[in-house]
């Protein structure tokens, strides 16, 4: 599938616009882009979880966000580690590392945000979305049709 359809498709499916990437601090602009589609960023999450947003990034045609954070390791915030969540256009968590194995630096959380953006391929990942949905949509649609014909029968 063409790339340019593909996000395009995307962006018509999520009925979203893209993310974007200037214009705000990367608070401010992590929590403009995934508004409303994740509580991920929203002030209180961060505060509970003692994390802060440093940087935000849209890719791919600007069909994923991601962010790199510094977190707290443990429920007394003495140790802190920094990683990159990345996220699609409906807000689902693509990738993130477990507390356990997060970076020493943000130099280090970069570039394994960026070697992972390399490998990740969003047409595939919105082709699986979009195919999932259809299967869903399909099945909501054999609901209602067996359960209209059995009322017609009732009636």
């Amino acid at each position: 599938m063409d790339k340019d359809l593909a996000t395009t498709l995307a962006h018509d499916i999520f009925s979203v616009n893209k993310f974007e990437s200037h214009g705000y601090s990367p608070k401010g602009l992590a929590q403009k882009n995934l508004m409303g589609k994740t509580h991920y960023v929203d002030d209180s999450t961060l505060r509970y979880h003692h994390s802060r947003v440093l940087e935000c990034y849209s890719a791919h045609e600007s069909t994923v966000c991601t962010i790199i954070e510094s977190c707290a390791l443990d429920m007394n915030n003495t140790k802190r580690g920094f990683r990159f969540v990345a996220f699609d256009l409906g807000g689902e968590v693509l990738e993130r590392v477990d507390l356990e194995t997060t970076f020493k630096t943000k130099k280090q959380a970069q570039s394994a945000m960026w070697s992972w953006l390399d490998a990740f391929d969003a047409s595939a990942h919105y082709k699986d979305k979009i195919q999932d949905m259809v299967r869903k949509d399909n099945n909501r649609i054999d609901v209602m049709q067996k359960t209209l014909a059995t009322l017609n029968k009732d009636s």
